[in-house]
């Protein structure tokens, strides 16, 4: 299908403008008449261009067309994308106006989307790279869900990932839209099914991202979220992302503040107050309080990550055989597989083995150390401290497996 690229019908509404091809709209509509998939990517964008072409070349086979919603973008972040879907005979969508905030913005953005006859859309941001070998088109295909759950994984440093799973993925015109000023979150409408599709990956590099960009954007959502807090000082969602923003300022202190609130407060996302609970022990000064935040972290959720934290303070402490009961406990939780917020790959492929591999030593539980150390080793992670830590059981008289 060739590129239909003559803007035919313009309009401006409330300082949006609106520029549709009325021939790509009538492609769609052939499209969908004829039962095939149409899937759009959905983008809202403002000064984008060091970051947008790594999205759209990662969804250039997947997506039938591209809807845009620029902000106010004053670089080539429009012209880059236009030139991008003529290249590769991808429709181009564009609205076109001012910023609000975030919830009110992407919802114009849905209500535009909803008018061009796709059947489903990816939402992504600029810096998302679409990661999956399968074809999305035949995943969707007849699917009585409305909305899915995507995996979204962050590199935040080296060898380090989070990972978290946000809907994405929505049937339109079936009613998904957004709310909250700032760190917004899709409402599910009266009876919509949700999936979950694990075998997607929506990538970031985050410390790619980390620029000067990024500190303006932390320095607005403060602003937002202290307004939030203002109206509604109990609402949780807002006390744990106005921690998250503290954090990311540097300002630990305040941080700290809500991130406590934000534990002790019982109602909403019950992953929130786990991960805040986990942030406040990190944050702790004395260890003997990073311990109790870590143990109501677990009581929460029966999680590595918290027993790992346990186990480097006994650790350092010499403490071996607490340190121990601790990393075995680690060792025996399989993956938090319903989680969805922030569940650490590096703490369930690596780091829970490493521990048990070192502390085991000091208290003579040779073998399992010994297998412990073997499985840190095949993570690929800190390689070569882990073959060091795995000679001194082979100088045990353990038997060097193959």
């Amino acid at each position: 299908m060739a590129y239909l690229g003559h803007w035919l019908y313009h309009c401006r509404d409330s300082d949006v403008q609106v520029q549709i091809s009325y021939r790509q709209l009538v492609t769609v509509k052939m499209n969908h008449l004829q039962s095939e998939v149409q899937l759009a990517v959905v983008l809202m964008v403002k000064n984008e261009e060091k970051r947008i072409e790594t999205t759209l070349n990662s969804v250039k086979d997947v997506v039938d067309g591209i809807i845009l919603f620029d902000t106010g973008s004053e670089d080539k972040t429009v012209e880059i994308v236009k030139q991008f879907a003529e290249k590769h005979n991808i429709h181009f969508h564009l609205l076109q106006g001012q910023f609000e905030d975030f919830a009110t913005s992407r919802n114009m953005l849905l209500d535009f989307a909803d008018k061009l006859l796709y059947d489903y859309l990816l939402l992504l941001d600029s810096n998302d790279e679409y990661r999956c070998d399968k074809n999305l088109k035949q995943l969707i295909n007849g699917a009585s869900e409305e909305g899915f759950l995507l995996h979204q994984r962050w590199y935040v440093g080296p060898y380090e990932e989070l990972d978290y799973y946000n809907i994405r993925l929505i049937k339109s015109n079936t009613g998904f839209r957004y709310k909250g000023s700032v760190h917004e979150y899709i409402d599910v409408p009266p009876g919509a099914k949700i999936g979950k599709m694990g075998d997607i990956i929506l990538y970031q590099d985050r410390v790619k991202d980390n620029d000067g960009k990024s500190q303006t954007r932390w320095k607005k959502d403060l602003t937002l979220l202290k307004r939030n807090i203002a109206m509604n000082p109990n609402n949780g969602r807002s006390q744990y992302y106005l921690a998250q923003t503290y954090d990311c300022l540097n300002m630990k202190a305040d941080a700290m503040f809500f991130y406590k609130q934000r534990a002790n407060n019982e109602d909403g996302f019950f992953e929130e107050r786990f991960n805040s609970m986990m942030k406040c022990g990190q944050l702790e000064r004395d260890e003997d309080d990073s311990v109790k935040w870590y143990l109501k972290a677990y009581q929460l959720i029966e999680r590595a990550e918290p027993l790992i934290g346990i186990v480097r303070i006994y650790r350092k402490r010499g403490k071996f055989k607490l340190a121990f009961l601790f990393a075995k406990l680690a060792c025996e939780l399989p993956y938090p597989s319903n989680c969805i917020l922030w569940v650490n790959q590096r703490c369930y492929n690596h780091d829970r083995w490493q521990e048990l591999g070192i502390v085991a030593y000091y208290v003579k539980e040779h073998e399992l150390g010994q297998k412990a150390c073997e499985k840190a080793v095949e993570s690929g992670y800190d390689v070569d401290l882990n073959k060091k830590n795995l000679i001194f059981y082979e100088k045990c008289g353990l038997r060097k497996q193959s």
